[in-house]
């Protein structure tokens, strides 16, 4: 899903999930820099347990890493943020866990929220940094450029938000939660595109939960269960969505003639950069009417090439993207990419809450179906085959472009640079961009032949003996690594570990895996040839001193065996009191394809702000301003623009302070 529009999406439904981050900086005393004190408490009013964040390979002292860090690098198969969401699920399934545990994870994706959702634990929150790029004004960055997005606060929101009217059955918020998770894949993530007819800028949110509503009670309730998908169901909810298919896009094709006529043509189709509405007289010219019946026809002749208002739309989409000829290819197209797109959204539901369930799956496909073409999904077979993960170099020559060749060894750079490479097919110096109905290029479908497997392995097989021994363990499969301090609790049963090992002749070439208590180490520790305490560290980086003295014992670590995730609340989480009400809750928008004045700009972003949540209209930087307050004159306002804390927000933080009780 787009990141900056699902979080614009969540700040404007929910705004009272998301708090400007307080921060301090160092003072000066008589000319002389004050360091801040670390030991003091939170200025946010609110300390966390578990940090997790991408480290880059530095194990910085925000961690507070005086306890213990887990530091899991590229020689641990999987995505970082989904390692964090399986260690959640494993500490929970431990004695002793305790349900109350502060979680926070830095980071701007946005399955970084839906994952955060997935794990049902409220006390989660998510801390991101403020992007935000003008072109008319320098870019400034402040000290305060964060905010944290708090579940704690979500959740309320989604009771609101997904109560079903006049449900058949008692329904439970963490299944809704559930298949919340679950509709917003049909608006695209890091695995699967979005269906044609979901932008999010278009209220394609609203659309799903909208739909979801209404068919709850006749689908027979929930889409999903845990990781388990009901097919009939899900059948169900998309045909229902794709009787909304034909209208969205005639609203587009509105809509781009409104923006044609306020702003000119050449602001709407501008190039990558998004600066070309600035060239030219694009001054806006108001739109006082609809769109004529004679004038729609006129545009959709000139940019319709689909022709979206006319009988047979779908087939000629299709043979437009995929280049089909006979109706009997297209049928057969349909079947397989429905197909693979279930089992899409079925690998996914499986990532989120179980774990892994095949590392060789992909959609072969730049596009979804339509909704409407999901039929017949309680025949599908979805089966998967575990198979094995890429190495750190296979993952990269999978990923990387040719240009970034030089950060593999010099004998892999050849398949990506060599004409003569076999594989050299996988890196094209040019590739095919769709724009796909987007404003910018860097808004395209970008074309890229899919990387053959079985091809690419073959070719890095034959050239694995190359590797110099550094590059060899670069190269292999490791376990997660465990730090802590030699003061720590778990010190002295390590070391007597190391002690036996190097005492005892049969075991010192033996591979151990050593139980610890769970309270101390949250899993077990594996005995390694590695010294777990070097007693001085040389930097890599030239100019940086050696760290003598070191106080730092480092392990191998693994979690314990990993059971079923539970998604519900942990018994005995302390939860808040009501946080909020029903008048900080928004009213659900009108659909976004069904009722829009003509006369108002399009609610798409424009050229000249990428991302952030100031969008301007037409050369005038306070036009967003005036129509912003058109379009919420009688909504309250409840949260204010950066830098600025809400009343709201303050109250909430406010009464639980004085009570005496945490805030999160």
């Amino acid at each position: 899903m787009g990141i900056p529009a699902f979080y614009r999406w969540l700040l404007d439904r929910f705004p009272l999930s998301v708090v400007e981050v307080k921060e301090e900086s160092p003072k000066l005393v008589n000319g002389v820099e004050v360091p801040i004190d670390t030991s003091g408490p939170n200025p946010n009013d609110i300390e966390f347990d578990n940090l997790y964040l991408d480290l880059n390979g530095i194990i910085h002292p925000c961690f507070h890493p005086e306890d213990k860090v887990i530091l899991s690098d590229a020689n641990v198969p999987g995505e970082g943020e989904h390692k964090v969401a399986a260690y959640i699920h494993d500490q929970r399934n431990l004695r002793g866990f305790d349900p109350n545990t502060r979680h926070c994870f830095y980071g701007l994706d946005a399955d970084l929220i839906m994952l955060a959702l997935a794990t049902h634990e409220i006390h989660f929150s998510v801390l991101r940094e403020v992007i935000v790029f003008f072109f008319l004004f320098p870019f400034k960055r402040t000290l305060v450029n964060c905010r944290t997005f708090f579940l704690i606060v979500v959740c309320p929101y989604l009771d609101f938000e997904l109560r079903i009217p006049e449900a058949s059955m008692k329904t439970n918020l963490e299944r809704l939660i559930d298949d919340f998770v679950f509709m917003c894949l049909f608006v695209g993530n890091d695995f699967l595109p979005h269906i044609p007819t979901l932008e999010i800028t278009e209220g394609a949110i609203d659309l799903l939960i909208n739909v979801y509503k209404k068919e709850f009670n006749k689908m027979g309730g929930y889409l999903t269960n845990s990781c388990e998908v009901d097919l009939g169901r899900v059948e169900h909810f998309l045909q229902a969505l794709g009787s909304h298919e034909a209208t969205i896009l005639r609203r587009r094709l509105q809509v781009k003639w409104e923006n044609d006529t306020l702003f000119g043509k050449d602001a709407c189709e501008t190039g990558g950069d998004g600066m070309g509405w600035m060239d030219g007289p694009n001054k806006p010219k108001l739109v006082s009417k609809d769109m004529s019946q004679k004038e729609l026809s006129n545009a959709e002749r000139k940019e319709d090439k689909v022709r979206t208002v006319e009988e047979g739309w779908k087939e000629r989409y299709y043979c437009e993207k995929f280049d089909v000829d006979t109706p009997n290819d297209l049928t057969k197209l349909k079947d397989h990419m429905v197909q693979k797109y279930v089992e899409g959204i079925c690998w996914f539901m499986h990532y989120y809450y179980q774990g892994i369930c095949s590392w060789q799956w992909f959609y072969p496909y730049y596009y979804a179906p339509f909704s409407s073409d999901f039929t017949n999904l309680k025949s599908l077979d979805i089966s998967f085959t575990m198979g094995k993960p890429f190495k750190p170099f296979d993952q990269l020559l999978g990923v990387l472009p040719a240009a970034s060749a030089y950060a593999l060894p010099l004998s892999y750079r050849k398949l990506m640079t060599d004409t003569s490479s076999s594989i050299i097919d996988f890196y094209p110096q040019d590739f095919a961009l769709d724009l796909n109905g987007k404003r910018f290029f860097w808004q395209a479908v970008c074309k890229l032949p899919f990387i053959d497997e079985s091809r690419l392995l073959r070719e890095i097989e034959s050239l694995e003996h190359t590797l110099t021994d550094e590059e060899r363990k670069r190269n292999a499969f490791s376990l997660d690594s465990l730090f802590f301090h030699i003061s720590h609790r778990m010190a002295p049963k390590v070391i007597s570990f190391y002690e036996e090992k190097k005492d005892s002749r049969k075991l010192t070439r033996a591979k151990l895996k050593q139980k610890i208590n769970p309270k101390l180490s949250d899993g077990f520790a594996y005995i390694s040839d590695k010294t777990i305490q070097l007693s001085e560290i040389y930097s890599p980086i030239d100019a940086m001193e050696t760290i003598k003295d070191n106080q730092t014992i480092f392990v191998y670590y693994k979690g314990p065996p990993m059971h079923p995730h539970i998604p519900k609340v942990p018994e005995g989480t302390e939860l808040p009191k009501k946080l909020i009400s029903m008048k900080d809750v928004r009213q659900a928008p009108p659909l976004w394809h069904e009722k829009r004045p003509a006369y108002l700009p399009s609610h798409r972003p424009t050229s000249n702000a990428i991302a952030g949540d100031r969008r301007f209209y037409g050369n005038n930087p306070r036009e967003f301003q005036k129509v912003n307050n058109w379009q919420n004159r009688n909504q309250p306002r409840l949260y204010s623009r950066q830098g600025e804390n809400t009343v709201k927000q303050d109250e909430i933080l406010g009464k639980r302070k004085r009570k005496g009780e945490k805030t999160h």
